[in-house]
């Protein structure tokens, strides 16, 4: 017995991580459908992720494990589309298609978005992203 209490007190512990969960939208409050979501310390470590789900929800995880640790994060928003339904020759997507976040939120160095995860208490947290603008047609 005292052999695994020794052994157990000199484990390393992870950092301890608090639950973060919430929505991804638009400025008009309609929800991201689709994407991941990131959120990485600014003083360093593993970043948290989550899938963003059609109602825009998420809930972040580091390394496996539930939640995000405390402290101020970059956040990044990464959609890949892919072009299923896209009409051969004219290239154009059908009406359907999901509204697409601006590739700026993709970039750690110019994602513009941040979130303070708070420690100790869960954190539900809406994140407001700038929507792709369409370029005109050449």
């Amino acid at each position: 017995m005292i052999l695994l209490a020794a052994a157990a007190g000199g484990c390393s512990r992870a950092a301890p991580l608090v639950p973060v969960t919430g929505r991804v939208v638009f400025p008009d409050g309609a929800p991201v459908t689709f994407g991941t979501i990131e959120f990485a310390l600014r003083s360093g470590g593993p970043p948290a992720r989550s899938a963003i789900d059609a109602e825009g929800r998420f809930a972040l995880q580091t390394a496996g494990r539930a939640g995000a640790r405390s402290g101020e994060h970059t956040v990044i928003v990464v959609q890949l589309a892919v072009a299923e339904g896209v009409e051969p020759h004219t290239h154009k997507a059908p009406h359907t298609a999901p509204r697409r976040v601006s590739p700026r939120h993709a970039q750690a160095g110019r994602s513009g978005l941040s979130a303070l995860v708070k420690p100790d208490t869960p954190n539900d947290l809406l994140i407001t992203v700038t929507p792709l603008t369409s370029t005109p047609s050449r």
